[in-house]
């Protein structure tokens, strides 16, 4: 009786003895006052580098065997890296390969990009427009056609008379084979809220789009 009781209480004593090592270890007190900024500035710059180089990324396709990749990205000029140019490129992907066939320099932020063919010549047109950060007002519309091969050609703007209350804020987009352009209208220069909204209509002529039709909308 006696050696069963001994035997019981050794092995109750082992099992303490089992729990105790397997208790995990308390972890150390993390002290938060130690940041390794110089890590935390590489990082950030990295990231920032990386969001300037590709801030605008599409593709177009014209067919089943044709794609325009479109690809607006900032690079560090060669004279100053502290200084940045915007610089767009367009790749033309088929089943034989891919090209390279625009590369050009751009204001800002890339606004919207389409791929049409408005004076449908069987030539596929891309234009975009952008809105520059020191001056967002004045947005700039470029254009261009394809002769279904590795060459374009720009196709000129005619914007017309203007609105006397402009004050830039334009939008692009195409529809029913026309290029439509809205911006806001304002009664005087002290508004700050517009009063209607003018809508201009283009058509694609002789490599040029032309002023057709005009009309204002009241907000």
């Amino acid at each position: 009786m006696i050696y069963t009781r001994s035997l019981s209480l050794f092995c109750l004593l082992c099992a303490l003895l089992s729990l105790c090592s397997c208790k995990p270890k308390p972890k150390a007190e993390v002290s938060f006052g130690d940041i390794d900024t110089s890590h935390i500035a590489a990082d950030t710059s990295m990231q920032v580098n990386m969001d300037r180089s590709y801030e605008y990324q599409r593709p177009l396709p014209e067919s089943d065997s044709v794609v325009y990749d479109f690809l607006a990205y900032d690079r560090p000029q060669p004279s100053d890296t502290r200084n940045w140019e915007r610089k767009f490129l367009v790749m033309r992907r088929t089943a034989a390969g891919q090209d390279t066939i625009i590369r050009g320099s751009r204001n800002g932020i890339v606004g919207n990009i389409w791929l049409c063919d408005l004076d449908r010549d069987g030539h596929s047109e891309i234009m975009f427009y952008d809105c520059p950060l020191t001056t967002p007002t004045h947005v700039r519309l470029y254009a261009y056609e394809f002769d279904g091969m590795k060459r374009y050609h720009d196709i000129k703007f005619n914007p017309g008379e203007m609105s006397t209350s402009y004050r830039g804020g334009d939008t692009f987009f195409v529809y029913d084979g026309y290029l439509i352009r809205k911006y806001p209208c304002f009664k005087s220069n002290k508004d700050s809220i517009p009063h209607s909204e003018r809508w201009e209509s283009y058509k694609l002529e002789n490599e040029t789009l032309v002023h057709s039709k005009s009309k204002e909308v009241e907000l």
